[in-house]
């Protein structure tokens, strides 16, 4: 019901004749300019000949490269936008038996073995 581009009729005055809060109105879509249509699509062949490279990795790609001089905040933004996520290894933590916390020491079980992990509750001293 509201027309944006209306040269008769401001935004704020629609608003108040159809009784609708300015801050309700859905924000017109952005319509993304050719230079970051371009640089989405070094983006995007970058991270397909190396997935593993971050923001700044490919930032700097881009101006090694492609003579692109942006920001890494800007690369970081685009990536998000198309979906682009980082591979890269992750660390493992949940493995049972990789730290000094939770060693198992076998003296204390006595002498019937464990077979289930809630099967000690306690020890005697």
């Amino acid at each position: 019901m509201i027309e944006r581009d209306s040269d008769q009729l401001s935004i704020r005055r629609q608003c108040e004749l159809v009784g609708v809060n300015r801050n309700r109105l859905v924000p017109p879509p952005d319509t993304p300019r050719a230079e970051e249509l371009k640089l989405c699509g070094l983006i995007d062949r970058i991270h397909t000949k190396a997935p593993a490279f971050g923001a700044r990795m490919i930032r700097d790609l881009l101006r090694v490269e492609h003579g692109i001089l942006t920001m890494r905040g800007r690369v970081r933004r685009l990536m998000r936008k198309m979906g682009i996520r980082v591979i890269y290894r992750a660390p493992r933590t949940s493995l049972p038996g990789k730290s000094s916390e939770h060693k198992v020491y076998p003296y204390l079980l006595g002498e019937r073995k464990v077979k289930a992990a809630d099967e000690v509750w306690c020890t005697d001293i």
